[in-house]
């Protein structure tokens, strides 16, 4: 029997309060280019090409631009940047989130604003399988083309991304971090870009085709979680948190469900924060509270996600715990702090830091590799000439 999931009950039930929200800047700026300042927690700008500026103290902010020669400069923690095939600057610094790996599950906080604890587990630090654990994955993973820190799945690229999942179609595809984990049915958890899209959806379903195709392809923070769980009727629960592009959108949609097809299709295609929330339940669903344990590990960095197209870029990371994905340009990526995941296209990237535990992925064309620090990094090399100094252990 599928058990429900074990998150703490708040504002959304999934551990997750957000104050700040309300007064976020939701930009949709189009083809036109723009000079912004960003504050707060939960902002979001989509664009199409123009020539666009952002700086500020901001996090839980979600910035998703076309292929202008963009500059983005944040500090805080939780922001997802997607950008195009300009040559673009991203400073992304600040950190605080705290990620505690517990024995049966992962609890992630970042000041008073995020609480989320996910029913699982993973294997600590030294490779010994915590007991009861939901899906035990040591260290470093690059199998089934997932490559990261702890991760499952399929296709992933990050952090803690496809775990404890029912079915090998979940939990596919995600870049970031704490994506697409605990999840039932088929078809959850796929494609999000950002950190803790589709966790936890597809649980205790008793009906046939229910708790499927859930909170996919989301761009952001907190999307698409808790859908399609616990319903009796058939094909209930389904596509629901899909599609969203902003902060907390797309939650507790379809859950507890006695009648037959009920509950589909909420919480989809949203652009901003708060949006497609608790749509088409039947029920109450039973939530247990968070359960304590002193035992584990805990990590902390800024849990960003950063994805750049072909351009030539300039792209610097601080604090730790976050993911860049670029393409094909001629790239120069600096990172610090701990867990990072960096995957470089074909391009003759430099990639340098004063960091520990780092995954990096290179390309063909020729790459630059310096790392200080503690060391335990891992570095995969690709078909190019490439130079590769390391401090510490690896």
């Amino acid at each position: 029997m599928m058990r429900h999931p074990v998150i703490p009950d708040s504002v959304l039930g999934l551990g997750v309060s957000l104050p700040s929200l309300t007064d976020a800047a939701v930009l949709n700026l189009g083809s036109a280019s723009a000079s912004e300042t960003l504050r707060g927690f939960g902002n979001v700008v989509s664009g199409a090409g123009g020539c666009v500026r952002l700086h500020g103290c901001a996090s839980l902010s979600t910035i998703s631009l076309g292929d202008g020669a963009d500059c983005v400069s944040l500090r805080g923690a939780l922001n997802t940047i997607v950008l195009g095939n300009g040559n673009v600057t991203v400073h992304a610094t600040g950190g605080g989130a705290k990620v505690h790996i517990g024995p049966s599950d992962v609890r992630v906080s970042y000041r008073d604003v995020v609480n989320v604890t996910l029913a699982l587990a993973v294997q600590d630090f030294g490779g010994s399988a915590f007991t009861n654990s939901v899906f035990a994955h040591s260290g470093f993973v690059d199998t089934k083309n997932s490559f990261g820190w702890f991760e499952g799945g399929t296709g992933n690229i990050g952090i803690l991304n496809g775990l404890g999942n029912s079915a090998a179609s979940d939990g596919i595809g995600n870049i970031g971090a704490l994506n697409g984990n605990s999840n039932g049915g088929i078809n959850n958890g796929r494609g999000n870009v950002g950190a803790l899209n589709g966790n936890l959806n597809g649980l205790g379903d008793a009906g046939r085709r229910s708790g499927a195709g859930n909170g996919n392809r989301n761009v952001g923070a907190l999307n698409g979680n808790v859908d399609g769980d616990g319903n009796i009727g058939a094909g209930s629960g389904r596509n629901n948190g899909n599609g969203n592009i902003g902060a907390a959108n797309g939650n507790f949609d379809g859950d507890v469900n006695h009648g037959d097809r009920d509950g589909n299709n909420n919480g989809r295609t949203n652009l901003g924060d708060l949006n497609g929330n608790f749509n088409g339940n039947g029920g109450p669903l039973p939530l247990q509270p968070a359960v304590s344990h002193d035992a584990g590990n805990t990590l902390t960095g800024a849990l960003d996600t950063i994805v750049v197209g072909n351009g030539n870029d300039i792209i610097s990371v601080g604090g730790g715990l976050s993911t860049i994905v670029a393409g094909n340009g001629r790239d120069c990526i600096s990172i610090s702090g701990s867990y990072n995941t960096v995957v470089a296209g074909n391009g003759q990237d430099a990639v340098a830091g004063h960091v520990d535990h780092a995954a990096i992925r290179l390309g063909d064309g020729g790459d630059h590799v310096t790392l200080s620090g503690a060391g335990g990094n891992v570095v995969q090399t690709g078909a190019g000439d490439d130079v590769i100094r390391l401090s510490g252990w690896t």
